[in-house]
């Protein structure tokens, strides 16, 4: 977050571990999110931005910064977690070490 700017800035790593992969994909004016609790969790194919605002709603941003789409989540007033994983079978390094 710039807060001097009122922006957000999303940067993607296009190729793991190499730090001149990293790209500008996306400034949202603050004053466009509904809230200042966003985290972003993937970006779609098309560039657009797919997270969670204040731990119970889901939203779309494209790639201007607009909402395209949202839904709740949760219905609790404390909110709740989302996380994305990408599932493989290779092991983490130091998971071949016996303890």
């Amino acid at each position: 977050m710039d807060f001097a700017n009122d922006t957000v800035e999303i940067w993607v790593m296009k190729e793991y571990k190499v730090h001149s992969s990293w790209k500008k994909t996306l400034v949202l004016s603050i004053d466009g999110i509904s809230t200042k609790l966003f985290s972003p969790i993937c970006s779609t194919k098309s560039g657009d931005i797919i997270g969670t605002e204040d731990g119970w709603r889901l939203v779309k941003y494209n790639d201007k910064g607009q909402l395209i789409e949202w839904h709740y989540y949760s219905s609790s007033t404390h909110g709740t977690e989302v996380a994305l994983y990408t599932e493989s079978l290779l092991s983490l390094p130091g998971d071949n070490e016996q303890a």
